[in-house]
């Protein structure tokens, strides 16, 4: 069996011997004998090591600056444990700050040294193992996820001619909003990577309660009569409903953004909307981004019961509703993605 790598990074001969001693029975050992050298050896073996005990002071760059490249790469998976002869305690707080996980003061003691070793190797190892089986856990869920969403999505592209591109416009619409939104603003920043991705999942299940609406009124190619409206806004409850049945694991993420979202979408921001009449801040953030989604395609694509918009006019409708039916920090992101929807409708930009 293999063992377990780690990095001495020192430029002293005489500490690295002694570490070496120290460790040299139950671990494979590397050198590094200065700072760019460390960074080095740490590049290049960051997949193999487990940890690395760094040297403060060492000539080029010292231990602090050795951390710092590190950590600007975003290379921290390895456990730093910085060795010092300073007894600085800001110097080591500082260290701690910056990503290391701990620090040995020499002269060297070789029975702390093998237990905070063992420790942070431990505690590595732990980390790796959890952080594998959660990503197995989401590459599972995510696989359960889409075969829902394709299934429900094939689903109603049958009950309703148009709601198969649709569907997928308004998938794409979200996913572009999501992305800039996560760069440009704070809005997402409570939201994971996941749960961002369940967004765009359920924007292609938006108008899933659909399925319980009737031909007649589905596809009618003129105005709908009040009973006629009453039966098709109860689309947005019985979808959520539906979602309240999906089930893909322990995270339940992904049915409360699936129920928010065929609940919500059509809520507006001045209160006028439906279900519940929510305003503001009051409706969902995914809920928020899919109304905006799904309002721009309907009024740019063709209907049974209309023709189709052009681009330009559809984010002119969407700017003048901007704080009546939709959030305008949402808009203002929204009407600089013009290269992108032309792309998406026309294929240019």
């Amino acid at each position: 069996m293999a063992k377990t790598k780690i990095l001495i990074a020192d430029d002293d001969f005489i500490s690295r011997e002694l570490l070496k001693k120290i460790l040299e029975d139950d671990y494979d050992l590397l050198e590094a004998a200065n700072g760019q050298e460390t960074i080095d050896m740490y590049v290049k073996h960051e997949n193999e090591l487990s940890l690395v005990l760094l040297d403060m002071m060492m000539p080029e760059k010292d231990g602090i600056t050795v951390l710092k490249e590190i950590k600007e790469k975003k290379l921290l998976d390895v456990p730093i444990i910085f060795v010092t002869g300073a007894e600085t305690e800001e110097l080591e707080s500082y260290s701690i700050k910056l990503g290391a996980v701990d620090y040995i003061r020499k002269p060297f003691q070789s029975e702390v040294i093998k237990a905070r070793v063992v420790a942070q190797i431990t505690l590595k190892q732990n980390t790796d193992y959890l952080k594998t089986e959660i990503e197995k856990g989401v590459h599972e869920r995510t696989k359960i996820i889409e075969s829902i969403v394709v299934g429900l999505a094939t689903m109603v592209e049958y009950r309703s001619l148009e709601s198969g591109e649709h569907v997928k416009r308004v998938q794409d619409i979200t996913k572009i909003i999501i992305e800039k939104l996560k760069v440009e603003t704070n809005l997402l920043d409570n939201y994971s990577a996941e749960d961002l991705t369940y967004m765009t999942y359920a924007a292609a299940l938006h108008d899933i309660g659909k399925v319980s609406v009737r031909d007649f009124i589905l596809l009618k190619p003129s105005r709908f009569t009040d009973e006629e409206y009453t039966e098709m806004k109860k689309h947005s409850e019985i979808g959520a409903k539906m979602a309240e049945n999906f089930y893909v694991g322990e995270n339940g993420n992904f049915v409360k953004i699936c129920k928010e979202v065929c609940l919500h979408h059509h809520e507006k921001w001045d209160g006028t909307g439906y279900p519940d009449k929510l305003k503001g801040e009051e409706i969902p953030v995914a809920a928020r981004i899919v109304c905006i989604a799904d309002s721009f395609d309907a009024i740019i694509s063709k209907r049974v019961y209309k023709k189709e918009t052009t681009l330009t006019k559809g984010l002119e409708i969407i700017k003048k509703d901007s704080g009546i039916y939709f959030d305008p920090q949402i808009v203002k992101i929204f009407l600089n993605l013009k290269k992108e929807l032309e792309e998406m409708y026309y294929g240019r930009v």
